[in-house]
């Protein structure tokens, strides 16, 4: 009976005290209250950062532990930790940034006491979770430092997204049509090919057809937003109207100078000292003495459509006009109608 109380009397003594330690809960030591920070601001989808933390220890005791970080739930990173006493610590991990509403976190786990002759003993610590960092990550496409959700200009060409919408470019995309000018710079940004390929003629009246203040667009948006609605959908139709036309008025453009100079060609051979009457007869009998002021007045008649197509202002001029003509004549028809009664 003696023996089994000295055995007793033996487990109280020496190991209720390791049990005590292991179930010790230590309150001055962990996290600096809601301490998240970043390596740079403001960061974007794909950007390679640095989270940092910062943990402190206020006990007289060395520490030891895992510190995870966390994406809402989900872990992104850890690193290990010893921290002596009476002690703070910087730590990080590098994270590529995603798109999207984040919540960023971290939390220690498996945290040791360190005690003198190499020994550890598990405690629980009650400020073992930073606060969250809660923000919206954003894409920059143009690399500007403006995230697109509040950049009015995402691929930074010259022109607004709304604008784009409106034309029906890619407000993603600062060369929508692939030829090596950007829209903003672009006669045209719907029609592929170089400005010397889309327009023939050298005229400009100076105002891109899309370079437009997207201000009183706004507004309009705001005080009547089946306005704006009616007005985007007019000139985008318009604008499409423009950029079929000119593609089809360039390509005849081509074909009608193709043609004078081969009216020219058939001239120079028939007026040649050299040539033979047989030579003669069959060039007249392949182009007319008419053949080559109809080319001229032809060409003449395209390449002024054309240069009021290249144009917005004579363009929505020559609409109005046409526009005014039209009703002009309705109105006399009507009155004319009118006075026959």
């Amino acid at each position: 009976m003696n023996r089994l109380a000295t055995i007793l009397l033996y487990l109280v003594l020496f190991l209720a005290p390791s049990q005590l330690l292991a179930q010790e809960t230590i309150t001055n030591v962990g996290f600096v209250s809601s301490d998240i920070w970043y390596s740079v601001e403001p960061f974007f989808e794909g950007d390679a950062i640095r989270i940092y933390t910062i943990i402190r220890n206020s006990s007289d005791k060395d520490i030891t532990g895992i510190v995870t970080f966390y994406k809402d739930t989900t872990p992104i990173g850890s690193t290990n930790f010893s921290l002596a006493h009476n002690r703070v610590q910087d730590v990080w991990i590098d994270w590529n940034a995603q798109t999207g509403d984040s919540t960023i976190s971290a939390k220690m786990s498996e945290t040791k006491m360190s005690l003198p002759g190499g020994r550890e003993v598990a405690i629980t610590l009650v400020d073992n979770e930073t606060g969250k960092s809660v923000r919206f990550i954003d894409i920059d496409t143009d690399g500007d430092n403006v995230g697109n959700k509040s950049d009015d200009d995402d691929d930074n060409d010259g022109i607004s997204d709304e604008r784009e919408l409106a034309l029906g470019t890619d407000p993603l995309n600062p060369d929508s049509d692939g030829d090596g000018v950007i829209d903003g710079a672009d006669d045209d940004p719907l029609v592929s090919g170089s400005p010397s390929q889309k327009f023939t003629t050298p005229i400009q009246l100076g105002t891109s057809p899309d370079v437009v203040d997207s201000a009183l667009a706004k507004k309009v948006a705001e005080y009547s937003p089946k306005t704006a609605k009616v007005i985007n959908a007019t000139t985008h139709t318009v604008d499409s109207f423009r950029g079929r036309e000119i593609t089809r008025l360039t390509k005849k453009i081509a074909g009608l100078e193709d043609r004078l100079s081969l009216i020219r060609d058939d001239t120079a051979t028939t007026t040649s000292g050299t040539t033979d009457s047989t030579t003669k007869k069959s060039s007249f009998d392949r182009f007319s003495t008419l053949d080559k002021p109809i080319a001229i007045i032809l060409l003449f008649l395209h390449k002024s459509v054309l240069w009021v197509m290249s144009n917005t202002i004579a363009l929505y001029i020559a609409i109005g006009a046409t526009l005014f003509l039209i009703i002009r004549v309705i109105i006399r028809l009507v009155r004319g109608r009118q006075y026959d009664y």
